[in-house]
């Protein structure tokens, strides 16, 4: 196991904590010539890394993703899609074991945004193993002491089993399931608890820190058909059932006997809080895909404003380069001026270049419009003064 290098550790230190705290719970935790309180300090800076309010706004965005792919699913596949929606009564530990730099954290994570995560496989494993404790209940409702390898087969279960899972006979599978289990994925983060485990050896009590899952989160577990026999929805239905039973009477994860990963229906209070909450998203996201439009509406705009007026830029250069120096300075000229009033008044005091310029304007067609607009003592005067100066 490789302890983090001096440097590292001091500028996480600086930092106050890592920018991904998934990060630092798998490869930034461990320290060289640690105490015994070293896995429990790393352990709280990992915790306070997740607590962060930039950690939990990434976090709900995740989310806030995942509801939009199952959104997504539900709209593609209709009645081949399904879902289950419970919460977790008490803590939850999922891979205990998982490779890591400490030993037994306890937690499963999406690896690029840290969103803590119930995979498929866990979900299809305690599926597996329940359909197994059914079909080899005893008459009086115990299982035996031992569960043989060829009673452990799909296809001897008196149910659906192998057409779920797929097959796992000992000379090999030979069909996958038609049910694919996409995972429990949580409504909100949940929270994230530091646990302790005291175990005595020989009379020394011996604390062992992991990480786990607070109670309380709302997951909602996905499941996906792609049978093409027509019984789609009772596969579904079968799937659902078995898992509702395994996460409410067994648990998910480690530590099932000792009463964590246990879960439970949602009240009807919690189910109306969810759908208000799940209408206020969608909502929100109505909001924000209108503002994106109308931000990027204004940018096409603004690229199309921009063009034009390059577009104009370069015909104007275009033109100004094929005209003689003198059409080149009367044109430039009458770009630059955006009021007639001043050089019509001032037309003797102004050089004899600016002048000539002067009077060539009011000789146009535009600026006999703007003469006859003058009807005013001011104006006559301007007039005067341009008949004066050679108009």
């Amino acid at each position: 196991m490789l302890a983090v290098l001096e440097s590292v550790r001091d500028a996480l230190q600086r930092r106050g904590s890592s920018a991904s705290w998934n990060l630092h719970l798998d490869k930034l935790s461990f320290v060289r010539q640690g105490d015994s309180g070293a896995k429990k300090h790393s352990l709280d800076v990992v915790r306070q890394s997740y607590a962060e309010p930039r950690t939990q706004r990434h976090l709900m965005d995740a989310c806030n993703r995942q509801q939009a792919f199952r959104d997504v699913l539900r709209l593609r596949h209709g009645a081949n899609y399904r879902e289950v929606t419970l919460i977790n009564s008490t803590r939850l530990l999922l891979h205990l074991g998982r490779a890591s730099v400490l030993e037994n954290v306890g937690l499963a994570a999406e690896r690029s945004t840290g969103l803590p995560v119930i995979p498929g496989t866990a979900v299809k494993g305690i599926i597996s193993a329940w359909a197994c404790w059914e079909a080899n209940l005893q008459p009086d409702g115990a299982l035996p002491v031992t569960i043989a390898r060829q009673d452990q087969d799909r296809a001897r279960f008196a149910n659906l089993a192998e057409r779920i899972l797929g097959s796992n006979s000992e000379s090999g599978s030979t069909a996958a399931g038609e049910i694919v289990f996409i995972g429990g994925f949580p409504v909100t983060p949940p929270k994230l608890v530091l646990d302790i485990l005291t175990p005595h050896e020989r009379g020394n009590p011996l604390p062992n820190p992991f990480l786990a899952l607070d109670p309380g989160t709302c997951w909602i577990f996905s499941l996906l058909a792609r049978t093409r026999h027509g019984d789609a929805n009772k596969l579904l239905q079968q799937a659902a059932d078995k898992l509702v039973e395994a996460l409410t009477q067994v648990g998910l994860g480690a530590k099932t006997a000792a009463g964590y990963g246990r879960f439970r229906f949602l009240t009807a209070a919690e189910t109306a809080q969810l759908e208000a909450e799940r209408q206020t998203a969608i909502a929100a996201n109505a909001t924000k895909q209108r503002l994106a439009r109308e931000e990027l509406a204004r940018l096409d705009a603004e690229e199309a404003k921009r063009a034009e007026a390059d577009a104009l830029a370069r015909r104007k250069a275009e033109h100004l380069a094929l005209l003689s120096p003198e059409e080149r300075a009367y044109a430039e000229y009458v770009e630059k001026v955006t009021d007639w009033t001043a050089p019509a008044r001032e037309i003797a005091a102004r050089p004899e270049a600016e002048k000539q310029h002067i009077l060539r304007f009011f000789r146009t067609p535009t600026g006999h419009a703007l003469m006859n607009s003058w009807n005013n003592e001011k104006g006559k005067k301007r007039i005067q003064n341009l008949k004066e100066a050679g108009l």
